[in-house]
């Protein structure tokens, strides 16, 4: 299992972060109390204007406080806390982007979703991309069985083909 503790650099300062349960609840009790149902966490953390700034240091604050609470729990001494205000009185707006990036990481981690590797097999990308129908294709094929483009936003590439399959099966000459 992949560590769910992530860590970014703030003041020159290593901070962890976990997106654990209890991250979560207080997450969206925060979010809900300050910005009703209008703004969701992805949001808060990629948002620039003001509100999503302040909501932004305080997801910051709660991933920091689970990380720590989880250290401890795993028998780690608990490094010291940030809170909201340090985070926007220390960060620059240069440190910015990539604490934002590590916020998400964290995120993603604890929703079991590693990002994936910055290193890419370039060959099985090119292989990836041709077996890929590109976007005409699709889109003719759509308008040959009768489907409207509308019809087509609703539809994933894949589910379509497999539609189209299942009503004009191959024969062993295809």
């Amino acid at each position: 299992m992949n560590d769910i503790i992530k860590q970014a650099m703030i003041d020159g300062n290593t901070v962890n972060l976990a997106y654990t349960v209890r991250a979560m609840m207080d997450v969206n009790r925060i979010l809900k109390q300050e910005n009703g149902d209008n703004l969701e966490l992805v949001n808060v953390v990629f948002g620039d204007d003001l509100t999503t700034l302040d909501s932004f240091a305080k997801v910051v604050e709660i991933l920091n406080y689970s990380a720590e609470l989880l250290r401890v729990s795993r028998g780690c001494k608990p490094d010291a806390l940030v809170n909201a205000d340090k985070v926007l009185d220390s960060t620059s707006p240069s440190e910015l982007l990539e604490l934002k990036k590590a916020c998400m990481s964290a995120i993603l981690a604890g929703l079991g979703r590693e990002e994936q590797s910055s290193e890419i097999d370039l060959g099985l990308a090119e292989l990836e991309k041709k077996k890929e129908p590109s976007e005409a294709k699709v889109i003719l094929a759509l308008l040959s069985v009768g489907l409207t483009l509308k019809d087509a936003d609703r539809l994933a590439a894949g589910v379509f083909f497999d539609i189209l399959d299942l009503k004009n099966p191959k024969t062993d000459e295809d």
